[in-house]
Parts: C-alpha cells; structure tokens; sequence
C-alpha cells in the first residue's frame, strides 16, 4: 500500500503537475489550441482524478491529523481536483460537438 500511495504521489508531482501548466498556459492563449490539446486534457482530467481521490481516501483515513488538518490539506488539493475533472469534461464536451458539427456538414 505504502508503495501504491509513493507512484501516485511520484505520477501527480512529475506528469501531472507539468500538464497542469502546460493546459493553464494553453487555455490562457487566444489561439487556436493544437491538436493534440483535446486528446491530452481528456487523459489527464481523467488520470489526475482517479490518482487524486485515493491520495485524499489516504489523506482522510490517517489518524495522525486533526480534522482541521485534513480539511486544510483538502483545500489545498481541491484545484488539483475541480480543474483536471473540468478539463476532462471540457474536452469530451469539445470532442462531441466537433463530431456534431462534422456529421451536421457532411
């Protein structure tokens, strides 16, 4: 268990945390996004909240914390939660309307 909770921590620091840049950056600029873009943000709007939510399961099992604690370290990740989960919902949601509006066309 111990290692399950070190990948997950090593994943969200070294991969996620990279995208999570990188997608702010794009989603700032007024450009087209490329087209890779789509793809990416669905994969890792969905990995980052399956890994984020056994971190918090972790998190919340621990008896070594306060509630206070918790609830702090809690907010904390919540934007690490809320933004992946948007983007992956973002992304699905841009992809069915691109495919709409090619089906429309032809």
């Amino acid at each position: 268990f111990e290692l399950c909770f070190q990948c997950f921590c090593t994943c969200e620091v070294t991969v996620q945390f990279a995208f999570f840049i990188v997608a702010i950056q794009q989603l700032r600029s007024k450009a087209s996004y490329p087209w890779w873009f789509g793809p990416a943000s669905l994969l890792y709007g969905t990995h980052v909240s399956t890994t984020l939510l056994p971190i918090l399961a972790v998190l919340w099992t621990n008896d070594s914390q306060t509630a206070a604690q918790k609830f702090i370290t809690t907010c904390i990740y919540a934007p690490y939660l809320v933004f992946p989960a948007w983007l992956a919902y973002w992304a699905a949601a841009s992809s069915l309307r691109r495919d709409d509006t090619i089906k429309k066309a032809a």
